[in-house]
């Protein structure tokens, strides 16, 4: 199957936004994934980019980010961002250009404005679990753009003030939970403690279950409702997470690592990461080596970038 990208925004490219204050914004799927398919860059605008599929590592001012199915990561205006070997790995990713700071825009409540550029400018959290209330109104704004009828350019800023609106809620929610844990948040702690106390061993959604209180059935449920997804994956994407942090920050061998996660082979271990991450352990080891003696100094810029990865989708 083609890679396929839908974008709007671009001059002399795609069709024109319909908002001044979102210059570009469009949604990539990808099923052939290429080394080099976009060079490092920065853009003047907060940018958002939404997993609706997959996952993606994102290189940000010298940090490595992994951003997991249904969440997003803010990129601030200015910050250096890049892909390991250039790839965007497998999965459909939205992506959103933001200028809260438009010239003569009088459709976008100016105070809206100012409060998400509040919230976005925020050092922490990079990464937001959104769900529907990003794609939602994302679809409404794209599916606007695509008809581009007498009243879309109205409809589309409607939908694009209720994803300004949610992203705030998601903001404050966040800021809240700092100071006022919730149940869910206290459970996902306990759970959190378990798996890094446990990630040398086979952990079991039962001994998880057991931890909490709950039948297996019934954490399951509850599980599935704080997180989004089930136990089980939510293990394997807290291995992947120990192992990429070991793989950069540790000189142990692969082996050494696939033992101290739990694995019965190195091979094994290396076949588990690949199928989550798209890369070998070697492979990840290797080029987060090459990105950090080079630091991303080259930067460039962003409509060089977007050209260099025309060449590797089909129009939607």
């Amino acid at each position: 199957m083609d890679n396929t990208q839908e974008r709007y925004g671009r001059p002399g490219k795609d069709k024109p936004s319909l908002i001044t204050c979102v210059p570009i914004l469009g949604r990539r799927v990808i099923h052939n994934p290429a080394k080099d398919m976009i060079p490092a860059h920065t853009l003047k605008y907060f940018q958002l980019i939404y997993v609706e599929k997959g996952e993606m590592e994102v290189w940000v001012n010298g940090r490595i980010y992994t951003v997991h199915e249904k969440e997003l990561i803010v990129i601030q205006p200015y910050e250096t961002m890049a892909y390991l070997q250039g790839v965007l790995p497998r999965g459909a990713h939205c992506f959103i250009q933001i200028d809260t700071n438009p010239v003569g825009d009088k459709s976008i409540s100016s105070d809206l404005l100012e409060s998400l550029r509040n919230f976005l400018k925020m050092p922490t959290p990079k990464i937001l679990k959104m769900g529907s209330g990003f794609t939602l109104p994302f679809e409404g704004i794209i599916n606007e753009f695509r008809l581009g009828e007498v009243w879309s350019k109205e409809m589309a800023e409607s939908h694009f003030n209720i994803l300004c609106i949610n992203l705030i809620r998601c903001y404050e929610k966040i800021v809240k939970e700092q100071n006022i844990p919730e149940n869910s948040s206290e459970l996902l702690e306990a759970v959190d403690d378990y798996i890094a106390d446990n990630l040398d061993t086979e952990i079991s959604v039962t001994a998880l279950a057991e931890l909490a209180g709950f039948s297996e059935n019934h954490f399951r449920v509850q599980f599935k409702k704080i997180t989004d997804m089930s136990p089980l994956k939510y293990i394997n994407m807290k291995k992947i997470d120990a192992a990429r942090e070991m793989l950069i920050n540790d000189k142990k061998s692969i082996t050494e690592i696939a033992f101290d996660l739990g694995f019965s082979s190195s091979q094994y271990f290396s076949t588990f990461f690949k199928k989550h991450s798209s890369f070998t352990p070697d492979e990840f080891r290797r080029e987060v080596e090459k990105l950090m003696k080079k630091n991303v100094r080259k930067i460039v810029i962003a409509k060089e970038a977007a050209a260099q990865l025309d060449t590797h989708f089909k129009p939607f």
